[in-house]
């Protein structure tokens, strides 16, 4: 995978979110490779509240295919920063959506 890579992350047992990575220290990452990575998440307005430091991530090519996880160290958009206690693991449509 190279820097620019798109694929779904399952941020809540019924919703995936489709982020941007950025490789920052290689140029590619293989399967079975671990390396640091930032990821630009899709509409974070949508699903608040939803990450914390150390949360486990699947990283997804379809809903039926994970292809790594990803291990969160650090949010920069405090609208993702939430926390494990206060998570609820089903995503609920935002009313200003409807």
């Amino acid at each position: 995978m190279l820097s620019g890579y798109r694929p779904i992350h399952q941020l809540y047992d019924n919703y995936l979110s489709s982020g941007q990575h950025e490789y920052p220290d290689v140029e590619s990452v293989a399967p079975g490779e671990t390396a640091k990575v930032r990821v630009w998440f899709v509409t974070p307005k949508v699903y608040p509240g939803c990450l914390w430091t150390d949360r486990e991530i699947d990283v997804m090519e379809s809903p039926q295919r994970v292809i790594g996880k990803l291990t969160v160290t650090r949010i920069f958009n405090e609208t993702l920063s939430g926390n494990a206690d206060s998570y609820d693991p089903n995503w609920i449509k935002p009313d200003y959506l409807e």
